[in-house]
């Protein structure tokens, strides 16, 4: 289990064989993830609706209307990675940090930039380790070579965690609210 983002960096830095770092403030591989972390994360975050990082919130209207086409806006929380669903409103449009809707009142379900690591499962803990050790991997190797097994690496985990993740999920019924038996007998 990790207790901290340094061990997720360390976990891509140990990829590459490189030192350690206890913090961002630790010398050039620190310095190095310290500018590759938040790009990093928000990037595998949005990749896929990982479990520890689904919310579900109410937004109220901005107080000014959209010039045209719609009549209400309103704007993303600051934490939104990415958008999921607006609740029983299919006619909406995304502009800059904006939805755009005939609605008078929002729910969303977002992905949500989650910066507990402690809340993230193992298998993503893995995904970030190699994405880390890809975006950090040509400070160590100018040949390219280093960079490509560290996204092949990346690319082998990250099916994995994803389908794991998405496994704990119920499964959705077939045709709406009948179940498969129903429907045979």
């Amino acid at each position: 289990m990790v207790e901290s983002v340094i061990d997720i960096c360390n976990g891509g830095l140990d990829l590459l064989a490189a030192d350690p770092i206890n913090s961002f403030d630790d010398g050039l591989n620190g310095a190095r993830c310290k500018r590759q972390w938040s790009k990093a994360l928000d990037a595998v975050l949005r990749m896929h609706p990982w479990n520890c990082a689904v919310k579900r919130i109410q937004i109220a209207p901005d107080s000014t209307a959209p010039l045209f086409e719609y009549s209400t806006a309103f704007t993303l929380p600051a934490d939104v990675i990415r958008l999921l669903e607006v609740k029983d409103n299919t006619d909406y449009k995304i502009e800059g940090r904006k939805i755009l809707t005939n609605a008078s009142s929002l729910s969303i379900k977002y992905v949500y930039r989650n910066v507990n690591v402690v809340e993230y499962d193992a298998l993503l803990v893995q995904a970030l380790e190699h994405y880390m050790a890809w975006k950090l991997a040509h400070h160590f190797d100018k040949s390219g070579k280093t960079k490509k097994i560290m996204w092949d690496g990346f690319l082998s985990i990250f099916p994995l965690a994803k389908n794991i993740d998405a496994q704990e999920e119920p499964q959705g019924t077939f045709g709406g609210t009948s179940s498969l038996k129903s429907v045979r007998y």
